[in-house]
Protein backbone atom coordinates (compact mmCIF):
# COMPACT_ATOMS: atom_id res chain seq x y z
CA UNK A 1 0.00 0.00 0.00
CA UNK A 2 0.96 3.59 -0.89
CA UNK A 3 1.96 5.87 2.38
CA UNK A 4 0.27 9.20 2.88
CA UNK A 5 1.89 11.99 2.22
CA UNK A 6 3.79 14.19 4.79
CA UNK A 7 3.58 17.94 3.66
CA UNK A 8 5.53 20.22 5.44
CA UNK A 9 3.82 23.95 5.43
CA UNK A 10 6.11 26.73 5.57
CA UNK A 11 5.05 29.06 8.92
CA UNK A 12 5.62 29.26 12.22
CA UNK A 13 5.11 26.39 14.72
CA UNK A 14 1.79 27.70 16.61
CA UNK A 15 1.20 30.36 14.49
CA UNK A 16 -1.91 31.45 12.50
CA UNK A 17 -1.26 28.37 10.02
CA UNK A 18 -0.53 26.03 12.31
CA UNK A 19 -3.56 26.91 14.39
CA UNK A 20 -6.24 27.68 11.37
CA UNK A 21 -5.37 25.76 8.18
CA UNK A 22 -4.37 22.71 9.79
CA UNK A 23 -7.77 21.37 10.52
CA UNK A 24 -9.20 22.52 7.20
CA UNK A 25 -6.79 20.72 5.61
CA UNK A 26 -7.89 17.33 3.49
CA UNK A 27 -7.69 14.33 6.33
CA UNK A 28 -5.71 11.11 5.32
CA UNK A 29 -2.43 13.03 5.05
CA UNK A 30 -0.28 14.91 7.54
CA UNK A 31 0.62 18.22 7.80
CA UNK A 32 3.56 19.66 9.45
CA UNK A 33 4.69 23.25 10.21
CA UNK A 34 8.31 24.73 10.23
CA UNK A 35 9.93 27.49 9.77
CA UNK A 36 11.56 27.04 6.73
CA UNK A 37 9.41 24.74 5.07
CA UNK A 38 12.06 22.01 4.91
CA UNK A 39 12.33 18.86 6.81
CA UNK A 40 14.07 18.70 10.43
CA UNK A 41 15.06 16.84 13.34
CA UNK A 42 11.44 17.80 14.64
CA UNK A 43 9.39 17.18 11.91
CA UNK A 44 11.06 13.73 10.95
CA UNK A 45 10.17 12.62 14.44
CA UNK A 46 6.88 14.09 14.06
CA UNK A 47 6.97 11.26 10.87
CA UNK A 48 8.19 8.46 12.43
CA UNK A 49 5.06 8.94 15.29
CA UNK A 50 2.57 9.19 12.37
CA UNK A 51 3.99 6.07 10.56
CA UNK A 52 3.22 3.72 13.12
CA UNK A 53 -0.18 3.61 12.02
CA UNK A 54 0.55 3.28 8.37
CA UNK A 55 3.21 0.48 8.77
CA UNK A 56 1.84 -2.94 9.19
CA UNK A 57 4.32 -5.30 9.67
CA UNK A 58 8.24 -5.52 9.53
CA UNK A 59 9.62 -3.42 6.67
CA UNK A 60 12.43 -1.68 5.47
CA UNK A 61 12.42 2.09 5.48
CA UNK A 62 14.98 3.37 3.10
CA UNK A 63 16.06 7.03 3.08
CA UNK A 64 18.39 9.27 1.85
CA UNK A 65 21.64 10.02 4.24
CA UNK A 66 19.61 13.69 5.19
CA UNK A 67 21.26 14.43 8.69
CA UNK A 68 17.85 14.11 10.63
CA UNK A 69 17.04 10.68 8.45
CA UNK A 70 20.04 8.92 9.55
CA UNK A 71 20.72 9.45 13.77
CA UNK A 72 20.59 6.72 16.05
CA UNK A 73 17.81 7.93 17.99
CA UNK A 74 15.68 7.77 14.18
CA UNK A 75 17.20 4.02 14.00
CA UNK A 76 16.03 2.99 17.30
CA UNK A 77 12.63 5.03 17.20
CA UNK A 78 12.26 2.86 13.95
CA UNK A 79 13.10 -0.91 15.40
CA UNK A 80 11.22 -0.18 18.78
CA UNK A 81 8.13 1.81 17.62
CA UNK A 82 7.80 0.20 14.07
CA UNK A 83 8.90 -2.80 13.86
CA UNK A 84 11.31 -1.93 10.94
CA UNK A 85 15.16 -1.40 9.80
CA UNK A 86 16.21 2.08 8.67
CA UNK A 87 18.33 1.57 5.54
CA UNK A 88 20.19 4.63 4.34
CA UNK A 89 20.91 5.01 0.46
CA UNK A 90 24.38 5.01 -0.27
CA UNK A 91 25.75 8.34 -1.31
CA UNK A 92 25.91 9.35 -4.58
CA UNK A 93 23.73 6.48 -5.70
CA UNK A 94 21.27 8.63 -8.26
CA UNK A 95 22.06 6.69 -10.82
CA UNK A 96 21.00 3.67 -9.19
CA UNK A 97 17.54 5.32 -8.17
CA UNK A 98 17.08 6.59 -11.30
CA UNK A 99 13.71 4.13 -12.29
CA UNK A 100 12.36 5.46 -9.00
CA UNK A 101 12.75 8.96 -10.43
CA UNK A 102 11.60 7.96 -13.88
CA UNK A 103 8.47 5.81 -12.56
CA UNK A 104 7.07 7.61 -9.36
CA UNK A 105 8.25 11.56 -9.95
CA UNK A 106 8.18 12.17 -13.46
CA UNK A 107 4.42 10.55 -13.34
CA UNK A 108 3.78 12.37 -10.34
CA UNK A 109 5.38 16.01 -11.24
CA UNK A 110 3.55 15.45 -14.95
CA UNK A 111 0.15 15.13 -13.43
CA UNK A 112 0.83 18.02 -11.02
CA UNK A 113 1.14 20.34 -13.75
CA UNK A 114 -1.99 18.64 -15.75
CA UNK A 115 -3.95 19.58 -12.49
CA UNK A 116 -2.79 22.67 -12.13
CA UNK A 117 -3.48 23.84 -15.33
CA UNK A 118 -7.14 22.98 -15.17
CA UNK A 119 -7.58 24.77 -12.11
CA UNK A 120 -9.45 27.88 -11.22
CA UNK A 121 -6.85 30.73 -10.10
CA UNK A 122 -6.86 31.48 -6.39
CA UNK A 123 -5.71 34.83 -4.73
CA UNK A 124 -4.49 34.46 -0.98
CA UNK A 125 -1.51 32.83 0.54
CA UNK A 126 -3.71 30.01 2.17
CA UNK A 127 -5.85 29.34 -0.64
CA UNK A 128 -2.73 28.69 -3.20
CA UNK A 129 -1.50 26.52 0.15
CA UNK A 130 -4.99 24.09 0.25
CA UNK A 131 -5.39 24.39 -3.67
CA UNK A 132 -1.85 22.64 -3.78
CA UNK A 133 -2.19 19.91 -1.10
CA UNK A 134 -5.81 18.96 -2.98
CA UNK A 135 -3.81 18.63 -6.07
CA UNK A 136 -0.68 16.89 -4.60
CA UNK A 137 -3.28 14.72 -2.89
CA UNK A 138 -5.26 14.10 -6.49
CA UNK A 139 -2.13 13.51 -8.56
CA UNK A 140 -0.71 10.91 -5.85
CA UNK A 141 -4.24 9.47 -5.74
CA UNK A 142 -3.24 8.20 -9.53
CA UNK A 143 -0.06 7.02 -8.85
CA UNK A 144 -0.61 3.33 -8.35
CA UNK A 145 1.38 1.27 -5.81
CA UNK A 146 1.90 -1.34 -8.51
CA UNK A 147 3.90 1.39 -10.72
CA UNK A 148 5.70 2.34 -7.47
CA UNK A 149 6.38 -1.20 -6.71
CA UNK A 150 7.98 -1.96 -10.24
CA UNK A 151 9.92 1.16 -10.11
CA UNK A 152 11.35 -0.18 -7.09
CA UNK A 153 11.92 -3.68 -8.30
CA UNK A 154 13.88 -1.68 -11.27
CA UNK A 155 15.49 0.06 -9.11
CA UNK A 156 17.25 -2.72 -7.25
CA UNK A 157 20.65 -3.58 -8.76
CA UNK A 158 20.86 -7.45 -9.81
CA UNK A 159 23.62 -9.64 -10.74
CA UNK A 160 24.10 -10.30 -14.38
CA UNK A 161 22.71 -14.02 -15.04
CA UNK A 162 24.82 -16.04 -17.57
CA UNK A 163 23.45 -18.97 -18.75
CA UNK A 164 26.30 -21.72 -19.55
Amino acid sequence: SKLPILFIVHGTPGGPIDSHELATYPSGHYYEVQKSGWMDGRVWRTYLDMLQYEIHGPTVILVDNFDAHVTQESSESIARDLFSVLEPLPPNCTSVCQPLDVGVMGPFKKLLRTLWLEETPVVTAGEKRLAMIKRSIKAWDRISADAIKKSFVKAIPRPEIVLV
